[in-house]
C-alpha cells in the first residue's frame, strides 16, 4: 500500500476547481465492496465546509444520506451555505458521479451561546482491552486496511459492541473529519444477533458533536460503543458514542442500517 493519495487526509482532500466546486476520486483501498467507504464519503463532503465558515462557529450535526454506491471514479462535490444567521450556519455538499448523485450531506455550524444550561454526556465505558483484529484481505472491507481495531465486548442478545479502533500509521491530532470515520469503521451492532455472518449497508447517518476540543492523536485507541435501538423489516437503528484517547466524549451517532442475509 502506498501513501500519497492513499493516506485519509489526502484521500479525503479533493481539488478545489471553483467556489462551491472539489472534485477527485476516491482510491481503490479505500472500497467497502461496491461503494467506497462512508466514513470517507462523509468527509469529503464536509472537508470543504469547513473553510465556509467562521472559526467560532463550529460542526454541532451533519446529517449524511447515501443515495447511491460512490464508485472508485472521477466525481465532484458541489458545496453550498443555504443559510447564515446570526449564530447559525447551515451547509449542504451534494457528491455526484457521471450526472447522477451519490451523497448528499447537510450540516449545523453555530457558535456557543450564553445559555447556563449544561447536561454532561455519558462517560467512556470501563472496559478491559480485547483482541485486535487483524487484517485480512478477501474477508474484510478494503478500507480497513487504515484501521487498527480492537474488540473489547460484543453483546449477543442485545446487540451491543463496544471496542476502540485507530489510524496505526499515522501521527497527527485528529479533526471532525477523522472522527466521522471513525465512527463508521464499525459494522452494524444488529450482526451480533444475526445467525450467520451477514452485509450490512447505511442508508442515513446523522453525527452530532458534543465538543469542539477534538486534541487526541489519531494513532492512539478510540472507544467507542454501539446499540441498536430497532430492527424490523430488514432495517435497524442503531447509536453509537466516540471518546477520544483521554476519554472525552466527542460524537454521537445515530444510523439507520439495511441489513442482508
Amino acid at each position: 500500500m502506498t501513501e500519497g493519495a492513499q493516506d485519509f487526509v489526502s484521500a479525503s482532500t479533493w481539488r478545489a476547481e471553483k467556489p462551491g466546486l472539489t472534485v477527485g476520486h476516491v482510491p481503490p483501498s479505500w472500497a467497502q465492496g461496491r461503494a467506497s467507504f462512508g466514513g470517507l464519503v462523509a468527509a469529503i463532503a464536509v472537508r470543504p465546509m469547513l473553510a465556509r465558515v467562521a472559526p467560532e462557529r463550529w460542526l454541532r450535526s451533519v446529517s449524511v444520506t447515501f443515495v447511491a454506491p460512490l464508485a472508485s471514479a472521477p466525481a465532484e462535490c458541489h458545496t453550498q451555505v443555504l443559510r447564515e444567521g446570526k449564530a447559525l450556519t447551515s451547509i449542504e455538499s451534494r457528491i455526484t458521479q457521471d450526472g447522477t448523485v451519490r451523497c448528499i450531506a447537510i450540516a449545523t455550524f453555530a457558535a456557543d451561546r450564553n445559555v447556563a444550561v449544561t447536561i454532561a454526556p455519558p462517560p467512556v465505558p470501563v472496559r478491559e482491552p480485547g483482541m485486535v483484529v487483524p487484517f485480512t484481505a478477501g474477508l474484510m472491507p478494503t478500507f480497513l486496511q487504515h484501521y487498527a481495531m480492537r474488540w473489547d465486548s460484543r453483546g449477543g442478545n442485545d446487540a451491543h459492541i463496544v471496542g476502540a479502533c485507530r489510524y496505526p500509521a499515522q501521527e497527527r491530532i485528529a479533526d471532525v473529519c477523522d472522527v466521522l470515520a471513525l465512527l463508521d469503521v464499525w459494522p452494524p451492532a444488529l450482526v451480533t444477533v444475526m445467525k450467520s455472518f451477514s452485509a450490512g449497508s447505511t442508508a442515513s447517518w446523522t453525527v452530532d458533536f458534543v465538543s469542539r476540543e477534538i486534541q487526541g492523536l489519531v494513532s492512539a485507541w478510540w472507544s467507542y460503543e454501539v446499540h441498536a435501538v430497532a430492527a424490523s423489516g430488514g432495517y435497524g437503528q442503531t447509536q453509537a458514542w466516540l471518546w477520544d484517547p483521554e476519554g472525552r466524549a466527542i460524537a454521537r451517532s445515530t444510523q439507520l442500517v439495511a441489513v442482508f442475509e
